[in-house]
């Protein structure tokens, strides 16, 4: 058993991270060029019955330069 004052502990945690996308139906038309599908992005655990909000307060994703508000988190 760890000693509660033993720093030293390692964690290893398990997780996915992926995208889905979705053609809309219509392209918008209020953006440049028109937007053609929604894009849902997640970290979630690999573990179906795992939680990792008591350990993850905030995930950012790097999206490519070109587009709008390229860090969204």
């Amino acid at each position: 058993m760890a000693d509660r004052d033993d720093i030293n502990e390692i964690l290893e945690i398990d997780f996915e991270v992926g995208h889905v996308s979705i053609i809309r139906p219509e392209p918008t038309t209020i953006h440049n060029p028109p937007r053609t599908h929604d894009w849902t992005v997640y970290l979630r655990s690999a573990d179906v019955h795992g939680d990792l909000n008591c350990l993850i307060q905030r995930c950012i994703f790097h999206l490519h330069p070109e587009f709008p508000d390229s860090k969204r988190g």
